[in-house]
């Protein structure tokens, strides 16, 4: 998905900059709180987040990681109710808020803040559509590999071969796909036995991302 700050003219991006009060969060520090009632809009101007619920049982659900260039909180922002995920940095990054008051301000008055606001609630939806059939009709090791090729999309590659410098660890990704840890080892082990991808360091190389897509490509 792009950024929103990318969609916006000089002059909007200007404005918005300057209405920014940004702090310095450490890894691991929690940005936004589940259920909190405060309403600011934020902006990662450094580092990476990652969007996720604890259930009651404990269990992580991973919803996305977002770095960059990417804005969160935007639907408390806009309905005024409670946050409906926590954020946590995943290392030590700069964000930037507005307020919601100012947020409505820049919606009234800049048209093409309005209109990449649109896009990228729409995206959310497409987003969020897509995972919910994943989860409703899919097995754990087709999910993990949708999931590795978002990643890889995400990187604005189209094929070929693709370098994941901060690939998630097995835990993350089995939270991100409704799985354990221990099915997620599994299933990566065999991906690189297949020779699609390949592990340096943290890097996760995917070797042919139309490879990869093949694996999900239903077949008569």
């Amino acid at each position: 998905m792009t950024p929103i700050l990318e969609e916006l003219g000089p002059e909007t991006r200007e404005r918005l900059s300057a209405l920014m009060r940004s702090r310095t969060y450490d890894a691991g520090e929690e940005i936004v709180s589940y259920q909190s009632v405060e309403h600011d809009l934020f902006f990662i101007q450094q580092g990476t987040v990652r969007v996720t619920i604890y259930a009651e049982n404990g269990k992580m659900v991973d919803f996305r990681t977002m770095s960059e260039g990417a804005m969160f909180g935007e639907i408390g922002v806009i309905d005024g109710g409670p946050r409906s995920a926590s954020v946590f940095a995943t290392e030590t990054c700069q964000v930037g808020r507005i307020s919601r008051d100012q947020f409505w301000e820049l919606l009234v008055d800049e048209p093409d803040f309005n209109a990449a606001l649109l896009r990228h609630l729409s995206g959310l939806v497409r987003n969020l559509t897509t995972r919910v059939l994943e989860y409703s009709t899919l097995h754990g090791p087709r999910r993990l590999v949708l999931e590795i090729i978002r990643l890889a999309e995400d990187t604005g590659v189209d094929d070929g071969r693709v370098e994941l410098d901060v690939f998630p660890t097995h835990h993350d990704l089995a939270a991100r796909i409704s799985s354990h840890r221990e099915a997620v080892s599994r299933q990566l082990s065999e991906l690189m036995k297949g020779g699609l991808l390949e592990k340096e360091g943290r890097r996760m190389v995917v070797k042919d991302l139309n490879a990869l897509r093949a694996i999900c490509t239903p077949t008569d």
